[in-house]
């Protein structure tokens, strides 16, 4: 096959590939950027779940603690109070004689867990701005109404509390503004889609509840007496009611539901002694929540008593309640926290409907290591059978390229090698056949030339048969073993008789220790016809006229064969044969192993033959177990080492026979005419 038509289909298998490849590709970033699509839209959804589960639970809490000071009576504003008194009468303060006692809050009234602790003061601003506190009442106060003694220690931290709230109030103006700018800040970063739809609806149906239970305070009762009876309207149970109206309404899930009886339970463990505070003469607002200092939120209301104007309140511990707030979050949705918020803020699904608090959510981790899903694995088979077809297409591609060549390589190198002697014997034979050749001398050379025709073309034919056959045997190739000195007894004189058909003189050089006692393994007739194939190289590119036009070096025209024995690696018997020819180029020594190829030097030179004889010679030396190689130890010529193993053995000798033969043969071999 020409250069050009393998790189065409080369090329046409590269383009092929690389078109498969690159959809393959594009096929596999498409599946995974939708896989992974998916599985952060599920992440954001199961977020969202969480959140809104996290909002209900904050909201329940936070409604809970509003609707706890929602159902607390006016009065109980009052450090005493005179329980005589009408309802609408009870604000006033205490007459001389008249029986009184200790109000809820300074008695102590805590709030249930989890938000013990939450209230840390109860105050009441007069519509002069002074600013007292039920909590800590004066002394004269405790002593003019006669009440019993109270925990002092208790009035004590409440003063301390109380002159602490007092500094807050006056400077609540810029700290709100730095606190409320802050969680503008905050919703403006955190808006967006997420805030639209499902969320804002979600915010107003918390909202609807929030609104019902602080609304509870607001509603009319019914007529009758109004003492320490239970709240129409306000009471925890209304409370209950209220919620389930709102869930039948809005239609919550089962996590929202128990919310809002988790606030009903919650509020129906406040207050026991409930009162109806819209009595006349008696008007009460509802909490309003604001922030009063970086660290403390307060629920307000107004309460307007026989005309005036009074401030009733409770100071919040934020840290606290942001601890108690965040710890019912972070049991859905770990790493969720709480901020402060404008008050009234809107348009931010992450706002508690009874508290300026924001939820501050984690974020959607989307870089989660999905692992090896049912997608991934089909694609990773897929990318496998599809690069396993592309290298089977490729090796295919390439066997069949070879073989192309080597079928052109083989029919190119037989039809030159063929057409020779069947010429001969074409113009040979029918000259001899009518009788066109009537000297004998001549008739005679006719005839040995024919001869010899026939043994180089049977010589061809046997080689390619072999090959053929060498090619085909899947097992390794019958051995036996044989001592180095009855194996060179048998090749000398063959291997002698081609040197001297070549014009060319056979040197035989024993490198063998003596008492070598080991054998050689390996086939016989194939070991012959691999150092008969080196000598017939040898006799081809370095005998007579080969130098010059092979480009023969220093050597040129020395007619000697070297046959070199030799132990290689310790364990194998080296037969070398050398000459002094042209030898074989650095880059042509794995190249003549190929089948049907010969070195540039040897091509130059013009000889006959099929490229066959080192592939050949290297196969059946590796069927024995040994290989066959170009070296370079001399500097000169070319040199082939063939290495067969040696195994154990007994004593051998070299006999009578065996010594003769090498003695004669060093002998005149050194003197330059052995046989």
């Amino acid at each position: 096959m020409r250069r050009a038509g393998r790189a065409t289909h080369w090329a046409i298998y590269a383009l092929a590939s690389l078109l498969v490849v690159h959809g393959l590709g594009w096929i596999t970033w498409q599946a995974l950027r939708l896989e992974r699509a998916q599985a952060t839209a599920r992440a954001v959804e199961a977020r969202r779940d969480a959140e809104r589960i996290a909002l209900w639970r904050m909201d329940s809490l936070a409604s809970a603690l509003v609707a706890r000071e929602t159902q607390r009576p006016y009065f109980e504003y009052r450090a005493v109070v005179a329980p005589g008194r009408a309802y609408e009468r009870l604000w006033g303060e205490p007459r001389a004689g008249e029986a009184v006692r200790p109000g809820r809050l300074l008695l102590g009234d805590p709030a249930p867990e989890p938000l013990t602790g939450v209230a840390v003061l109860h105050y009441v601003v007069s519509p002069t701005g002074a600013i007292t506190s039920p909590q800590a009442p004066s002394d004269e106060l405790l002593a003019s109404a006669g009440v019993p003694a109270v925990d002092s220690a208790r009035v004590d931290e409440a003063s301390a509390r109380l002159d602490a709230l007092r500094s807050m109030l006056r400077s609540a103006g810029e700290l709100v503004e730095r606190v409320e700018r802050g969680g503008e800040a905050e919703i403006e970063a955190a808006s967006g889609e997420e805030n639209e739809g499902e969320g804002e609806r979600e915010f107003a149906f918390r909202q609807q509840f929030a609104d019902i239970a602080n609304r509870a305070q607001q509603e009319p009762a019914s007529d009758g007496p109004r003492g320490d009876g239970e709240r129409a309207a306000g009471s925890p149970r209304a409370l209950a009611s209220a919620g389930r109206e709102t869930e039948t309404a809005g239609g919550t899930t089962a996590d929202e539901s128990v919310g809002l009886q988790d606030a009903a339970a919650f509020a129906e463990t406040s207050s026991s002694a409930a009162f109806d505070d819209a009595a006349p003469g008696v008007s009460v607002g509802v909490f309003v929540a604001r922030w009063i200092g970086p660290d403390a939120l307060a629920l307000e209301r107004e309460a307007v008593i026989e005309g005036e104007a009074w401030t009733q309140g409770v100071w919040l511990d934020w840290p606290r309640l942001r601890g108690v707030l965040g710890g019912a979050a972070r049991g859905v949705l770990p790493g969720a926290d709480v901020s402060p918020a404008p008050t009234g803020a809107r348009g931010d699904a992450m706002l508690l409907a009874s508290l300026p608090i924001r939820l501050a959510a984690p974020g959607v981790d989307e870089g989660v290591s999905l692992g090896m899903t049912p997608v991934r694995w089909s694609l990773l088979l897929t990318w496998a059978a599809v690069l396993t077809a592309v290298v089977a297409v490729g090796v295919v591609l390439r066997q069949a390229v070879t073989l192309s060549e080597r079928r052109g390589r083989f029919v190119s190198a037989v039809t030159h090698e063929l057409r020779t002697p069947l010429t001969t014997f074409q113009l040979y034979s029918q000259m001899l056949a009518d009788g066109m050749v009537g000297d004998e001398s001549v008739r005679a050379g006719y005839l040995a030339t024919l001869k010899s025709e026939s043994a180089r073309l049977a010589g061809i034919v046997e080689n390619v048969l072999e090959y053929a056959r060498l090619s085909r045997r899947s097992g390794p190739r019958e051995t036996s073993a044989i001592s180095p000195g009855e194996l060179l007894a048998r090749l000398r004189p063959v291997l002698s008789r081609r040197a001297e058909q070549g014009d060319m003189d056979l040197v035989v050089h024993d490198g063998l220790d003596p008492g070598e006692t080991r054998r050689v393994r390996g086939d016989l007739d194939a070991i012959e016809r691999i150092l008969v194939n080196l000598v017939d190289n040898a006799c081809k590119y370095a005998g007579a006229g080969a130098g010059a036009s092979a480009g023969g070096g220093d050597h040129e025209g020395d007619p000697r064969v070297h046959l070199v024995l030799s132990v290689e690696a310790g364990d194998r018997l080296g037969l070398m044969v050398a000459d002094h020819g042209p030898g074989i180029g650095p880059e042509d020594r794995e190249r003549v192993f190929g089948e049907f190829r010969r070195g540039e030097r040897g091509s130059r030179a013009d000889r006959g033959g099929l490229g066959l004889g080192l592939a050949l010679s290297r196969g059946l030396a590796r069927e024995m177990g040994g290989d066959l190689r170009v070296v370079d130890r001399r500097g000169h010529g070319a040199e082939v080492l063939l290495t067969l193993p040696l195994v154990a053995g007994g004593a051998i000798g070299l006999g009578t026979g065996l010594g003769s033969g090498l003695g004669t043969g060093l002998g005149t071999g050194e003197a330059g005419h052995g046989r």
